[in-house]
C-alpha cells in the first residue's frame, strides 16, 4: 500500500467517525469494502485466488505479518459487519469506533503512515482487545511437552515451524 492510499483511507475512516445514527450501516459498508479492497491490493501479486474475505484476511496477516491478535481483531470485524449488513445486529458507535481503530491500525502497518491526530482523538482510549496485560506471576506447578527423545539431563524438542533443536531444561526427577 502506497502513501497516498493509506492518506485517502485514513480520510474514509475519519468520515465514517463522524457519521451518527442510521448512517453507521452506511459507514459499516464502507469499511468493508475498504478492508476487501486493502486485502485484494495486497495480493494482487499473487496468483491466488481467494473467494471469501476471511482467507484474504489470513493470508495478507501472514504475508504482512500481523500477530494473531491483529488478524482476530480483523476477524472481529469481519464478522460485525457481515452481521450489521444482514440485519442482524444494529450498530453501536462504539464498536464502530473499535472497528476503525483496528482498521487505522492496519493502515498505518501497511502504508508506513502514521494515523492522523484528528482520526486519533476520535479512536477509543481503552478496549479490552488492545490491552497487553503482563503474565500472570503465578508459578507453572505442572508442564506437558512433546519431545523428540531425552537423555539423562534433557529433554529434546523441535522448535514450531523452525527445526531448530531447543534445550529444555528439567529437573531429572521431572523425568522419572
Amino acid at each position: 500500500m502506497e502513501a497516498n492510499e493509506g492518506i485517502e483511507s485514513y480520510e474514509l475512516l475519519l468520515a465514517v467517525c463522524r457519521e451518527k445514527g442510521v448512517e453507521l450501516v452506511v459507514g459499516y459498508k464502507q469499511m468493508r469494502d475498504l478492508l476487501e479492497r486493502i486485502c485484494r491490493s495486497e495480493m494482487q501479486n499473487e496468483s491466488l485466488q481467494m473467494t471469501d474475505l476471511s482467507a484474504r484476511i489470513s493470508f495478507v496477516g501472514a504475508k504482512t505479518g500481523l500477530t494473531y491478535a491483529e488478524q482476530n481483531r480483523l476477524h472481529t470485524f469481519r464478522l460485525t459487519s457481515n452481521r450489521v449488513l444482514n440485519h442482524q445486529l444494529v450498530p453501536t458507535r462504539e464498536n464502530l469506533l473499535r472497528d476503525v481503530k483496528t482498521l487505522a491500525f492496519l493502515i498505518r502497518k501497511l502504508s508506513g503512515e502514521d494515523v492522523p491526530v484528528e482520526l486519533y482523538r476520535l479512536l477509543p482510549r481503552t478496549d479490552a482487545t488492545y490491552l497487553v496485560a503482563p503474565p500472570a506471576l503465578e508459578r507453572v506447578q505442572r508442564m506437558r511437552v512433546c519431545f523428540q527423545y531425552a537423555d539423562k539431563q534433557y529433554l529434546y524438542v523441535l522448535r514450531w515451524m523452525k527445526y531448530r533443536r531447543n534445550l529444555i531444561w528439567f529437573a531429572i526427577t521431572f523425568l522419572r
